[in-house]
């Protein structure tokens, strides 16, 4: 038993300690970045005037994966637009598998091909190397991260001699957790595209300089608008079409720890197979669940258990853009912060698997905590089940009326434009017109 205890305070106190050195390198880094980000903020109006004069703006966007790309609507009109110029660098992370990094390429060049984006691509699959971006001068750049991460030749000390950044969150901002927000990125971005004007004053509150933060909607809402039209990704379109969506942060080493994934993992198998006639499940994981599971259990496990969900006859898989999977599904079960806010869009029944409290620590400002109390909560199998069968089959939704109030409200974009033309709006308003 002692032998136990001590083996429990061991593990305990090593995860404490990794998040407080953790904490400590945030600050350390924090103040450098601050100092960097006054310097450049100090130029920026320079920087604006010289970009305002050209014939062409050149507008760089590094594309990490599918599911995080917010830009599809807004690429489409700057393609047409004679001022504008936008072209799509695949983003690599150096420190992922080749393999996992080879299909993240793969995906975002098949989907600039099939939608004629023009792309350059940043990484070699094959040979696993980076290219450098020769002779691609950009004088406006996007990530879609906010944490200067990847191939170092393409973070933002490259750019910031001469370019302006624009960057818009890949989830709705529900929690208070400062780091997340005030980054390098954040700090120096021209333009920062907020969904909502709570998420506007979560962002305001947050990062530490004083940087124009517009709401022009979220880019969701006008993805979901033109994926009703498109092919549905389901299956079986007579059955009952139920997303599960589980988290990356099993462990408390991060700065919040919500995936519920080790503990139910094999219960919703166990569902699946129960609701096998009635409904078709996707298992749609955090990008990064995967490379989690293969530190926690080896790739042969975590390979096999992803394989699963392809093979059930109900059950099917996503791993990347997920769209067309929320505009055609009925329903989702998750953990993910992200989609806390971004599943309301859909007016579809939602319910969020708490870990340990209500709200989650990962959902703990206004913003959060309005979207999560239009889901319905649980916390254990049992509550899954009844959600499945209450809500979902027999169409028991009294969260219905709740949800479409709070999206009418705080989610659809202003100005009765599409969220792509109000930032268009903003890109003419402050380059061309200056």
């Amino acid at each position: 038993m002692k032998s136990l205890l001590k083996s429990l305070l061991y593990f305990f106190l090593k995860d404490r300690m990794y998040i407080l050195l953790n904490k400590r390198r945030f600050y350390l880094y924090r103040g450098k970045m601050l100092r960097k980000a006054k310097k450049y903020n100090c130029s920026k109006n320079k920087i604006i005037e010289l970009i305002s004069n050209k014939d062409k703006i050149r507008i760089l966007f590094f594309v990490y994966n599918l599911g995080m790309w917010k830009y599809e609507g807004l690429v489409r009109l700057l393609l047409s637009h004679p001022k504008f110029e936008p072209i799509i660098v695949p983003f690599a992370m150096p420190e992922n598998r080749p393999k996992f990094n080879r299909y993240n390429q793969e995906c975002i060049i098949n989907y600039c091909k099939d939608n004629n984006f023009p792309f350059k691509i940043g990484y070699d699959a094959c040979s696993n190397e980076y290219n450098d971006l020769e002779g691609i001068d950009p004088d406006i750049v996007v990530y879609t991260q906010p944490y200067n991460t990847g191939y170092e030749k393409w973070r933002i000390d490259r750019y910031l001699k001469n370019c302006l950044f624009i960057y818009t969150p890949y989830g709705l901002s529900v929690t208070n957790d400062k780091v997340l927000y005030d980054t390098y990125l954040n700090n120096i971005a021209w333009k920062i595209f907020a969904s909502s004007p709570m998420e506007k004053a979560v962002l305001q509150k947050a990062i530490t300089t004083r940087i124009n933060i517009v709401v022009t909607g979220a880019t969701l809402y006008d993805q979901l608008n033109q994926a009703y039209s498109q092919k549905s990704p389901w299956r079986n379109n007579r059955k009952k079409r139920v997303i599960w969506a589980p988290h990356h942060s099993m462990d408390s080493k991060y700065s919040f720890s919500s995936s519920n994934f080790e503990r139910i993992c094999s219960d919703m198998i166990m569902l699946a197979n129960k609701f096998q006639d009635t409904v078709e499940f996707a298992f749609k994981p955090h990008p990064i669940l995967k490379e989690r599971l293969i530190e926690k259990w080896g790739k042969e496990r975590a390979d096999s258990y992803y394989t699963l969900w392809e093979s059930m006859p109900n059950t099917m898989i996503c791993l990347g853009a997920y769209t067309e999977l929320f505009a055609f599904s009925d329903a989702m079960i998750h953990d993910c912060a992200s989609f806390v806010g971004e599943y309301l869009y859909t007016n579809k029944p939602v319910m969020y698997i708490y870990k340990d409290r209500i709200p989650p620590a990962s959902v703990d400002n206004e913003f959060g905590i309005g979207c999560f109390n239009c889901h319905y909560h649980g916390h254990s199998t049992n509550d899954i089940e009844e959600f499945i069968t209450n809500v979902v089959l027999r169409g028991e939704d009294t969260m219905k009326d709740k949800r479409g109030e709070f999206a009418q409200t705080q989610l659809f974009p202003p100005n009765n434009l599409s969220t792509a033309e109000n930032m268009l709006n903003e890109l003419e308003e402050l380059l061309i017109a200056h």
